[in-house]
């Protein structure tokens, strides 16, 4: 079987399911992806559509905090283009799955995740809106009236996504140089230069890469970091280690500033999604395989044509 381009079709196994990064709509509505792949994509989704992830629903979403009017059109055929591809269907956070299917521990209660449900509400008042302000008015939903009460709930939820993942960071960077703050300020570098060029190769980072997962148990998922569970996330979170390293070593190294790159942090989400067999990633991003290069999992993250390629 062959694509409508002619070239050769790679099917992957019926049971991996693709997660569409936010840039994919991005790229549609500005024609970096052609009319004619998309509606081929559209032809052979499933009948209930592609869910979207979390992370994807979350960074679409988060653009209507503080919005112009102006841009709204954007943002809103972007939510349009990922609706009709998931039927407005949301993927649940990745970390109860983690717990649930492999850990076999619980996922802690204080940790409430957003609600499917709500994500596809918000989704359905902003695809409807003729403009933005209807957002807040209202716009006819099911013989009612659906509206938004404020744009910055999910803009809150990525906010504590971001305090989670820079927590982890700065925690290692602080075991690192306990001083790289006053450093930083006094000389814009957050370690000396000789500890700079030890560290400068990747394969210094073994130790990090452990404490790394260390944190995130203890810290999120409120578990005991024993080496039976270290072991298990070194290997299902992969991605998500590897590149975390790698922004914490331009962030040490370089001048790297969380703030200004604060799509990291939904992209670490997004890796997240392939502690679980089933997933592959879908992006357009390509800093995002290269950060994830030397993980095993690599091969899950592919390019829009190269999962074309696959249908």
């Amino acid at each position: 079987m062959t694509l409508h381009n002619g070239t050769r079709n790679l099917r992957l196994p019926l049971r991996l399911k693709p997660i569409f990064d936010t840039n994919i709509f991005g790229h549609v509505q500005s024609e970096l992806i052609p009319q004619s792949d998309w509606r081929f994509l559209l032809k052979r989704r499933p009948r209930y559509g592609w869910p979207l992830s979390l992370p994807t629903v979350l960074e679409l979403l988060a653009g209507l905090d503080g919005i112009r009017s102006d841009k709204f059109p954007n943002l809103q055929a972007q939510v349009k283009l990922a609706f009709d591809l998931s039927r407005g269907r949301v993927l649940e956070d990745p970390m109860p799955m983690l717990c649930r299917e492999v850990l076999h521990i619980p996922f802690p209660a204080r940790l409430a995740t957003p609600a499917g449900s709500m994500l596809h509400h918000y989704m359905e008042v902003v695809r409807r809106a003729t403009t933005f302000a209807q957002v807040f008015r209202g716009v006819p939903y099911r013989g009612l009236e659906a509206r938004l009460g404020t744009t910055s709930a999910v803009n809150d939820l990525v906010s504590n996504l971001k305090k989670q993942w820079v927590s982890a960071l700065e925690e290692i960077a602080t075991a690192k140089n306990p001083t790289w703050r006053e450093l930083f300020h006094k000389q814009g570098r957050r370690l000396l230069p000789e500890v700079r060029r030890e560290i400068e190769p990747l394969s210094a980072w073994k130790i990090e890469r452990r404490f790394f997962i260390e944190i995130l148990l203890r810290d999120l998922l409120d578990t005991k970091p024993e080496p039976t569970f270290v072991d298990v996330m070194m290997e299902r979170f992969s991605a998500v280690v590897e590149f975390s390293m790698f922004v914490l070593r331009a962030f040490l190294i370089g001048n790297y500033s969380i703030e200004k790159n604060s799509s990291d942090v939904v992209d670490q989400f997004q890796l997240r999604y392939l502690a679980i067999d089933r997933f592959v990633i879908v992006t357009g991003d390509p800093d995002l395989s290269k950060r994830t290069a030397r993980s095993p999992q690599a091969d899950r993250i592919m390019t829009f044509h190269g999962f074309l390629q696959t249908l």
